[in-house]
């Protein structure tokens, strides 16, 4: 999905279809609606992090090296939120320990599987989920609810906040129904 797209739709859900308009034609901004269209963004880069962060962890594993086996985080590909797990190059777990800027272990050459945050995004981006993981009207719904609450349409802001969490919920609704228990046995 495109940034401009989950704004063209939250800015039609605020009652802005000017801008929503202007952002699908190309058209140039005047300063209020180029003002409003970064608070749109900003908006939409705070509900991809709370997603993020909270319902839809985004993952991946790297390889790294390191002589004295001392990882950076600035040397990750994403800023990490969450180690997963360090492994060898043979895929064994290794011990480590977590700093405040970096991880440390025994190893020369690892593997690192962790959660990140999606990095700020801009107006010609890409959406950071994947359209299976997190729908446009989720994504929509949040920029607008924040965006209505930065303006003081609270009462706007709670309508599109409760179209907002009822899309959350099918996501925690499709993990329930993911999990997989093993049957009981009796003995």
């Amino acid at each position: 999905m495109k940034i401009k797209e989950i704004l063209v739709r939250a800015a039609t859900y605020t009652g802005r279809r000017d801008i929503a308009n202007a952002l699908e034609s190309g058209d140039a901004l005047d300063n209020e609606s180029a003002e409003a269209v970064e608070t749109l963004l900003y908006c939409y880069n705070a509900v991809e992090d709370e997603i993020a962060r909270s319902y839809a962890p985004l993952k991946t594993k790297q390889r790294l090296n390191s002589i004295v086996g001392v990882y950076d985080f600035s040397e990750f590909g994403y800023t990490p939120v969450k180690i997963l797990s360090v492994t060898d190059l043979s895929g064994r777990k290794v011990k480590y320990e977590i700093g405040s800027s970096y991880i440390k272990c025994d190893e020369r050459e690892v593997f690192v599987e962790y959660e990140y945050s999606p990095s700020k995004k801009d107006l010609d981006g890409d959406c950071a989920f994947l359209p299976e993981q997190v729908t446009l009207r989720m994504l929509a719904a949040g920029t607008a609810a924040e965006y209505c609450l930065i303006n003081g349409e609270v009462r706007l802001a709670e309508c599109y906040e409760c179209v907002y969490r009822q899309e959350i919920d099918g996501i925690r609704r499709r993990a329930v129904a993911e999990l997989k228990f093993p049957p009981r046995r009796w003995v």
